[in-house]
């Protein structure tokens, strides 16, 4: 605009407002530019391509890993199960019950542990009583149950409450044959 120099052409000359109080209208656009948002500054070129290969390295490493894995896998399980009808070695297994004053879960427990799928001539089953209620007589008739079924069931008590529970597996232990 002729005559106004200096003045950002965004910027319009108004004679509005008080006297003295007058100046410039300014439009939208301002006179500067914004500065651009901040990036980041790369040196050369070449470190992004350095960091991408080195990516794809490592994903390449990790992959033949789980390909040697994978291949490992299915050798070791290529050998299958043995034929049926060979006899193998079943090893002997000791259940231990350990049980104070229990009356409510002591008769359940005991027939559930009867029903472990378990060769009967490899299953000894230990119930560790320690109760003074009449947990016992239950302890008691539900082992006889599982002893004229054949199962190897013993009822194991203490002369003190030593250890509690802990105690009570501790003693059992040293008379378990599994």
């Amino acid at each position: 605009m002729p005559g106004f120099e200096g003045i950002c052409p965004g910027q319009i000359p108004s004679n509005r407002g008080p006297p003295g109080r007058r100046g410039l209208l300014a439009c939208a656009s301002p006179c500067r530019k914004p500065a651009p948002p901040p990036t980041i500054a790369v040196e050369s070129p070449s470190l992004l391509s350095d960091a991408y290969l080195a990516t794809l390295g490592l994903l390449g490493v990790y992959g033949l890993h789980r390909l040697t894995l994978l291949r490992h896998f299915r050798w070791q399980r290529s050998e299958g199960q043995p034929p049926a009808g060979e006899e193998e070695f079943v090893p002997t297994v000791t259940v231990q019950l350990p049980l104070y004053n229990e009356r409510a879960v002591a008769a359940r427990l005991i027939r559930a542990v009867g029903e472990l799928d378990w060769p009967a001539d490899a299953l000894e089953i230990q119930v560790l009583d320690d109760s003074t209620d009449e947990t016992r007589r239950i302890v008691d008739a539900e082992v006889e149950r599982l002893r004229e079924r054949g199962l190897d069931a013993k009822v194991v008590r203490r002369p003190d409450r030593s250890g509690y529970k802990a105690g009570a597996l501790d003693y059992g232990m040293a008379r378990a044959r599994g």
